[in-house]
């Protein structure tokens, strides 16, 4: 009732399922992290029981709330359900073993969508397709999806196709955690194939901002005049489908925080 009094129409819950343990950032004796997935069919039981997620649901919608989960289909954990039970769905490094692309996420292990460049892992994609209909029909109302940019668009597509067909009466809402162009080069330049923004709204309708993420800082930290963003972002307008949206912020757990770069605490407030 409190969340909904402030206006808000929307709760966004960060990953609900179970840690992996195996290669845990700082010790195994952590919490670990959330996006480390064990298992895309379970809540964690230190957040709490499926009763209580779906309780959590329930209430939500009696004040109108729609509610998103984290849906992380870059990675699981090592120690995954799907990691042991199905290792030919994973990515493999010149050694052989399942393994990530991104040398900074040691603890997780990327899932494989093609085999052999080419040639659709169709059983990865089914049980995906199948673990995102099993949330919406516990009453989930969307996704936000990790590092959309690096799972395909076509996959996505899809997934977002199926849903529709299966669940006609329902309003799902997708938003992409896009990435910004530096990141998108780099990728491409390894050999990652990495989807822009323009991409990934055939898909969702929500996006990220990192297409103007470096432009906003510039500007709280002094470096860039406010006009400069204003210029970027009418550009975005008119370059963009109408339907396009973005989701608009000035920091997250990926950045620095607006307190830490604005030159005053009065100017963070101002950019707030």
């Amino acid at each position: 009732a409190r969340i909904a009094a402030l206006g808000a129409t929307h709760i966004w819950l960060l990953p609900i399922h179970p840690i992996g343990v195996k290669n845990r950032k700082l010790s195994e004796a952590s919490l670990g992290c959330p996006y480390a997935i064990r298992d895309y069919r379970t809540v964690n039981p230190e957040y709490g029981s499926l009763g209580d997620f779906k309780r959590l649901i329930e209430m939500a919608h009696e004040h109108n709330l729609r509610v998103l989960i984290d849906c992380v289909y870059n990675h699981t954990s090592p120690d995954s359900v799907l990691a042991k039970e199905h290792p030919d769905w994973f990515h493999r490094n010149d050694k052989g073993e399942i393994a990530t692309r991104f040398s900074e996420w040691w603890d997780v292990v990327d899932l494989a969508y093609y085999i052999d460049g080419d040639q659709r892992n169709e059983p990865l994609w089914e049980y995906l397709l199948e673990s995102l209909m099993y949330w919406i029909g516990l009453g989930v109302d969307g996704f936000r999806c990790d590092v959309a940019s690096v799972v395909p668009i076509d996959f996505w597509m899809e997934a977002r196709q199926a849903i529709r067909s299966k669940f006609p009466e329902r309003s799902t809402l997708w938003l992409a955690e896009s990435t910004g162009p530096s990141m998108i080069r780099s990728c491409r330049r390894m050999g990652i194939a990495m989807a822009s923004e323009t991409q990934l709204h055939q898909a969702f309708e929500l996006c990220y901002q990192y297409n103007i993420f470096k432009v906003l800082h510039r500007c709280i930290k002094g470096l860039e005049e406010t006009t400069t963003l204003l210029d970027v972002l009418r550009l975005e307008e008119a370059s963009e489908q109408p339907e396009c949206m973005k989701l608009r912020f000035v920091d997250n757990h990926d950045q620095p925080r607006i307190y830490d770069i604005a030159r005053s605490t009065e100017s963070a407030n101002a950019w707030l």
